[in-house]
């Protein structure tokens, strides 16, 4: 089991505010509150199923490589997409890893004309 703060770590260390993906504030000791700043886990590569181009059905894994912190409001936003764009940022979520226990995915953003991996 995957607990959030080691979400949290991966991206921010010990900070206790940053700014996700899509440029929202967010405070550390928020998770999951119903307060300005709130946020979640998100799965990169999401787990309902998606069918790629040969085919297959794929699912995102529940694991921290495949995790990311963003608030609540781009966590709605963002839903199930694998691209497209919130709160006025593009993204596109692209395969790493596949195998039958699903998929890891990385979040890529772009900024004018460059894609840039947010790790």
């Amino acid at each position: 089991m995957i607990n959030y703060m080691d979400v949290w770590k991966k991206y921010f260390g010990n900070e206790t505010k940053a700014v996700d993906v899509f440029g929202v504030l967010i405070y550390k000791n928020k998770y999951n509150s119903n307060e300005n700043g709130s946020w979640t886990i998100d799965h990169i590569f999401p787990r309902s199923p998606h069918n790629d181009n040969a085919g297959y059905v794929r699912k995102g894994r529940n694991c921290l490589e495949n995790l990311q912190p963003l608030s609540i409001f781009s966590n709605q936003k963002k839903g199930s997409f694998l691209g497209g764009k919130v709160n006025g940022v593009t993204f596109s979520v692209k395969i790493i890893h596949k195998d039958e226990n699903g998929v890891i995915g990385q979040m890529m953003i772009k900024k004018g004309n460059k894609w840039y991996t947010i790790e």
